[in-house]
This record gives structure tokens, sequence and C-alpha cells, in this order.
């Protein structure tokens, strides 16, 4: 039997599969819906995330922020806050509660106030437009319901058709000319439709080769075109050997291949910048000398069709330039980071990747920067939406998506002549098996390629005698992990999940300690808990389990934690990737209160020695690594980097730091401490891994170890029907 559940003046009526306040439906995705129902059914219950995810997503493979974006919607839906809840209680790492009276009622027949007012049952729900609320850019489609019963309670307002009413319509002359008029539009316009797609396409697996490939990626129509352990690098469409790009030099990274596959645009890091820009260069294909694009410093970039202009993003603007990178102007300023630009093949259109509400959307608009809005399709307000990409006969439209719990790719698909009032919708067009890293279209066929790959990893430590990295705990799958205080027990970040466990040194009595994303965990002096971030909030967590705490009731993108010697305040950045971080900020746990660190202005990434004499943190102008003594309270240059830097971690005994980098000069690096002495351990040659990724961890006996990705990434073609 269904049933409404009613809590203040809000309505679930489940047999409409809608949600109502005032007897009018609000806009909600039907899997923000379904979760809302399992909650109220369960009012006052404690529901744990993995029941949760059971009842509403099944045995679909979903990840934890998929449930957390859903959550995150129906609160905006509701008007309820997470620190103050109304509805939905969070418990820390465990699950939700809904905490609101809910009154249980048997279904009935419901007027609904609507537009229009009411649904007759001469109106099929397939004939009259999804109802919305809110501005069209926040909209979320409802799904259309079905025919209303016979015993719908009518509206006064809407009265039944007069029967005689259709008759007295074919008595007209001009009428029936026009209806024979509309038909036959109506078929010319089915007929020329573009046939929807009704799931995954046809796939074939194009390369075989065990190299590590990674994003981006560009087609000339024989050749591929990626990176290859962070260098640019090439293979013929057909699979054979993968080499370096001869015309880019080491440091350099791709950025675009022109239309005619006779240029690239490429990227070099600034190592004097935190917030991911560089200086942009154009080189042949064939080879040659790279040729710097002026002055200008830029993230990600791309050429017009003609080859003749390019668009490049510095943080949140949008610039175009001519090709040798004169006659530069500011096109459009984004919300947050703009991570991706994709031209249409006419160049009439530019798609541009931002954040929006921590989920990521697509903006169109002109290549002037003009007439800017949100791509129009019907989608769930908290899943992601990124790298849009048109293929090269403007006939189809995709993106890339995580919000099935994978990275995918959908399909926009416009609705048909007959429902020309819907929104698009999105339709998924691979199978949610494998992690699609990026796509492109194909150049010489009406396909798209895309860089797919299974999601695993396995840990390697320094083994001194045969001086090589060796598996670790016999291919140990965390993404990094830290040694408790007493040697007894580690803490380490599974892969892929991000969950935060704790074990004995062997692996033994596993305990998890989280059901959310965890990074940059470190033990407490004492050995009694844990700090971490999900990469927007700190959080204290028991080592012998328990609900996390957030540390700092306010703010957002609190990142790096390290423990004072004392243990009685944390250190940390507020970094949002965008702006170059202030400073080093201090937490006191007693009071909660957190004050910048003296003299430590544009330090960021800071890391306490075990033994608390020194702190270290990385700064830049120039890049270095400066160290602070707790004895003497000053600041000095322990490391001046002529390379890009990467993340490190202290050696137990407190002597030295160890540094991963996976860029041009590739190793693990021991830095002495305080002496400064800098030296190569070994080789990362044979680590699958992307520079940004590489976190570093020690293991009890003082040897460093990182995690490498064991699933190959391949190269697929997928193909629309004819």
């Amino acid at each position: 039997m269904t049933h409404q559940y009613r809590f203040g003046d809000l309505l679930i009526d489940q047999q409409s599969f809608r949600l109502l306040q005032a007897g009018k439906p609000l806009a909600i995705e039907p899997k923000a819906l379904n979760v809302l129902i399992f909650l109220a059914q369960n009012q006052g219950r404690l529901i744990e995330r993995r029941e949760l995810l059971s009842a509403v997503w099944g045995d679909a493979f979903v990840t934890d922020h998929v449930l957390n974006r859903s959550i995150g919607q129906l609160r905006k839906v509701l008007g309820d806050d997470a620190k103050e809840p109304r509805y939905i209680e969070t418990v820390p790492t465990l699950g939700y509660r809904f905490i609101a009276a809910v009154e249980t009622e048997p279904w009935q027949a419901l007027a609904v106030l609507d537009e229009p007012a009411i649904i007759t049952a001469e109106i099929q729900a397939s004939e009259r437009p999804a109802a919305t609320v809110a501005s069209q850019s926040d909209a979320i489609e409802l799904e259309p319901v079905e025919a209303a019963p016979a015993n719908l309670i009518m509206h006064p307002a809407v009265r039944q058709p007069e029967p005689v009413l259709a008759r007295r319509i074919w008595l007209k002359p001009k009428l029936w000319l026009y209806g024979v008029g509309l038909a036959a539009a109506m078929v010319m316009a089915t007929l020329l439709h573009t046939p929807e797609v009704a799931g995954p396409l046809e796939s074939t697996q194009i390369t075989f080769s065990t190299e590590f490939k990674e994003r981006p990626i560009f087609t000339d129509g024989s050749r591929l075109y990626f990176e290859h352990h962070s260098e640019a690098s090439e293979m013929a469409v057909s699979g054979g050997k993968v080499v370096p790009m001869r015309s880019l030099e080491p440091g350099m990274h791709l950025r675009d291949l022109s239309s005619d596959g006779s240029k690239l645009l490429a990227w070099k890091a600034d190592l004097n910048d935190l917030t991911g820009v560089g200086s942009l260069w154009v080189s042949s294909t064939i080879g040659g000398t790279p040729r710097k694009l002026g002055d200008h410093l830029g993230d990600r970039a791309i050429w017009s069709p003609d080859g003749h202009s390019i668009v490049s993003s510095v943080g949140t603007a949008l610039y175009g330039m001519d090709e040798n990178g004169g006659n530069l102007r500011k096109l459009w300023e984004a919300p947050r980071q703009i991570t991706d630009l994709y031209y249409s093949a006419d160049a009439k259109q530019l798609c541009v990747t931002s954040e929006l509400d921590y989920a990521s959307r697509i903006w169109i608009m002109r290549p002037d920067g003009t007439q800017a809005h949100l791509l129009s399709v019907e989608w769930p307000d908290n899943w992601d939406i990124r790298n849009g990409r048109w293929t090269r006969d403007g006939r189809h439209f995709v993106f890339r998506s995580d919000g099935e719990g994978r990275q995918n790719m959908y399909e926009v698909v416009k609705p048909d002549w007959l429902h020309f009032w819907r929104k698009p919708k999105a339709v998924r067009i691979t199978g949610n098996q494998i992690e699609i890293l990026a796509s492109v279209p194909s150049r010489t066929t009406k396909g798209l390629l895309v860089l797919g790959r299974l999601d695993q990893g396995a840990m390697q430590v320094f083994d001194p005698k045969s001086r090589n990295l060796v598996p670790f705990l016999s291919g140990f799958s965390a993404s990094s992990f830290v040694i408790s205080p007493d040697g007894q027990w580690m803490a380490y970040t599974e892969f892929p999940s991000d969950h935060l466990w704790k074990s004995r040194l062997d692996g033994s009595e596993a305990t998890q300690l989280t059901e959310s994303g965890a990074s940059f965990q470190q033990w407490s002096p004492d050995g009694k808990w844990l700090v971490y971030t999900d990469d927007y909030k700190l959080y204290r967590v028991s080592a012998d389990g328990g609900p996390p705490e957030i540390l700092i009731a306010t703010g957002n993108y609190e990142l790096v934690p390290t423990w004072s010697p004392d243990g009685k305040s944390i250190v940390f950045n507020y970094w949002d990737g965008v702006h170059e971080p202030a400073t080093l900020e201090i937490l006191d746990l007693a009071t909660r209160k957190v004050s910048p660190m003296a003299g430590a202005e544009k330090c960021y990434l800071a890391s306490w020695s075990p033994d608390g004499k020194y702190l270290v943190a990385i700064t830049k102008n120039p890049a270095r690594m400066m160290m602070f003594s707790a004895k003497t309270k000053t600041w000095s240059v322990l490391k001046v980097f002529e390379f890009p830097d990467g993340f490190y971690a202290w050696s137990r005994d407190s002597k030295s730091i160890y540094m991963a980098t996976l860029n041009e000069r590739k190793g693990i690096y021991r830095l002495s401490v305080p002496e400064g002495t800098w030296e190569k351990v070994v080789g990362v040659e044979n680590i699958n891994a992307k520079n940004d990724e590489a976190l570093l961890s020690i293991t009890a006996d003082n040897q460093p170890a990182i995690m490498s990705h064991t699933g190959v990434a391949q190269f697929y073609l997928l193909r629309w029907p004819n």
C-alpha cells in the first residue's frame, strides 16, 4: 500500500512520486526523492550510509559523494541547514537521521496546484510540459507523471471540454487545412529528427599496450596524443609503441592540437605560482623548436578551429588572443576556476567547464564570451557535468560525469518536435564498468575516442638491498599511510574509496574509521586521535573509532593539517586552489580559535617533524622549502627547487625528508635536516601516477613508499548507430 508522509507544510505523495509544499510540487531529482522517502519512512532512526545506498541504488556501484550530493539537493529544496538541521541530521561518518515529526497517512487523491492548474483524464503526461520551479538556470524538470486517475479531485476552475467542440472543428474548412498542414509538419520533423540513443554505444578497444596513459588526449586521425608519466607522448591509432613527442621540451604538457593537426599548444609550469598557471608555447607536430606565446601566463588553452586565434584561462578569467599571443583581451569571468575549454567545429560556440556550488557545470557561449549560459539539460543539481565535446559533424554533444559512481560519458539528447518545450535529457553512452578519463571526437569516423581505466592501485616501497621499489604488503591498495607514534599501527586512505582505515603494520585488525573521503591524515602525538581533511573541512576522529568531529564550524577549503608537538594545536592552510594561500593558520583545539602563524605568509603544505623540533613548509618566489625552528622561533631556507616540487613526508627519526616528484626529474629524493643535503634515492619510471596525486608514505623501518596505478588505461572507439 502506498502512503503519504507529511512533515510541516511538506508532503511526500508516494503514489504520484512527488514532493509538494502547500499543494505545489517542488522540483527534485528522482534519486534524491527516493532518499527522502526512505529517511521519512525511518523517522528518528540512524540510517547508515551503506544501508541508504543499498536501499536507493541497489547493487549499482555508487561512491559516497553521489549520496552527499543527493543530501545536499534535499537540503536545498527543503531549506534545511546541515549545522542546525530541521529535517535531516548528519551523524558524521555514520549516516543520517530524519528528525522532523512525520505523519504517515494512507494515500488519497490530491488537488495539485500546478501550471496548468490540474491534469484531467483527457491529457496524457507525455503531452504536457514538465513542471519547474525557481529561476530557469536553477530549474530541474520533474519526472512526467501518469495520466490522472479517475477519482482525482478536480480544481473548481477546471471543466471537462464540451464534446460538441471537437465535432465543430471539423466543420470549419480552414481549421481542417491547418490540421493537415500541422500533421505533415509533424511527420517531416519526425523524419528529420536525429535518432536518439537508448543507452551505451557499441565500443571497440583499439589499444592494448601496458604503458601508463593519462589525459588530456587528442588525435589527428592517424596518431593519438596523450600524457605518459607526465610527458607528452604519442602512438599510432592502430596501437604500437608509445614514444615521447619530439617537438616538445621536458616539462611541457599538452593543451591542444590544431584542427589541421599541424600545431600543438603546450603549457609549462611556473615554479613561482601556486594557482596552476604557466607559460604557453606553440610547436609543430613534426618537430622544431617550441615558440613561447609572449609573456602571457595561462592554464587551459585551445586553438580556434581555423587556427588563427587562441582562447585561454587564468583561474576564473577567460581570455582571447591572436595565434602569436598578441591582442590579449578578457572575454568572460567564471564563478570558480575554469578547468576545461572546447570549440564547436563550426567555431560558433565555446564550451567552458567551471565549478558551481561544489559541482562542475558547463557554460555555452559565443567565442567572444557573450551570451554565456548554463548548458540546458535535465540533470541533478548535485551531479558533476564537465568536459563538453561536440562531434565534428555537430550532431552530438557529449560530456563526462561521475554522478553514477564512476566517470562516464553522456550525450545530450534534444526532445523531438512533438515535445519541443521539454529540456534536453542526458543519456549515458558508456557502460559504467570502467573509469572514463578523457574523450575526443574521432577524425576519421563518426565516433568518439575515450580513454578508460579500471581504478586499481598497489603500494610500492623502497628496498635498500635491491635499491628498487618493490610491492608493499603484497600490493596493499592505499593511496597513503602514516605510522602511529608507538609504531604499532598505521592509518591509511583506502584506494579507490578514499575511506580512512586503521590496521596493524601487517594489515591485520583493520578497522574502518570513516565512510567518506579522507586525506592527509596525521596522528596526534599521544596516538589517540587522527586529524584529516575531506578537501573542505578538517575533522578529528578517535583512533578507536567513533563519529568524526568537525574542528572549525565556519569556512571551507581547510587543507593539510599537522599536529603541534604538544598536541594542543593544528597547523593547516585555507586554500581553494584558485588563489594563493595567504599564510599558515594555527587552530587552538581548546578554544577553536584560528589565527595566522607569524612569519608564515605565502607558505603552504606544512608538516611538523616527529620529534617536534622543526616545522617545514613550501613557498614560492623562488620555489623553496622553509624551515621553522621551535627552539629559536625563526624561519630559514632549507632547499631551493630547480624543478616542480611534490608531496613529501618526514622520516620517523626526524633526520630527513623524502619527496616524490613525477615531472621532468622523476624520482624519490631525500633532504637531510637541518643540513639541507639533497640526493636521489630511487627512480620512479615504473610508477604509474601523476605528480599531483603522488602522495608519499614512510614505513615503520623508515623507507619511502608510493602508490602506483595498476589498472592500465586503454583507448576505445564508441560508435553511434547509422
